[in-house]
């Protein structure tokens, strides 16, 4: 468990494990009863409170990582990309950006950097 700390500005969480006594136990309590901080569901971190947030931003960060990787939600995000690619709005900003000078040069470089590399793996 982490413990809060406060300071002028705010609560300040300090990442350090520490036992507790009956009266810190009871600050704790008051704060949480006070709306002042909130206890994550998950890994029982204390952080701000902020109305319907249930998990501080470490354990949410992780459960958004882990969600976007199911095969459901990538197929999701890919039929979107397929659907918006189709787009006149997207296409129409596709051949204007690939037009461009710098985007060219860029691509250019590239492609002659892959093919050096290519051409010297393959021992010739």
């Amino acid at each position: 468990m982490k413990w809060v700390t406060k300071q002028e500005g705010g609560l300040v969480v300090a990442h350090t494990t520490v036992i507790l006594t009956a009266d810190q136990i009871n600050d704790l309590e008051w704060a949480i009863e006070k709306r002042e901080i909130t206890l994550c569901e998950t890994c029982d971190d204390f952080f701000a409170y902020v109305p319907q947030k249930r998990f501080c931003d470490d354990c949410r960060r992780q459960n958004l990582l882990k969600r976007n990787q199911r095969p459901e939600v990538k197929e999701r995000k890919r039929e979107y990309q397929r659907e918006h690619r189709k787009q006149p709005k997207y296409k129409k900003w596709s051949r204007e950006y690939y037009q461009r000078p710098e985007v060219k040069e860029r691509n250019r470089v590239k492609s002659r950097e892959y093919y050096r590399r290519k051409k010297r793996g393959s021992g010739k």
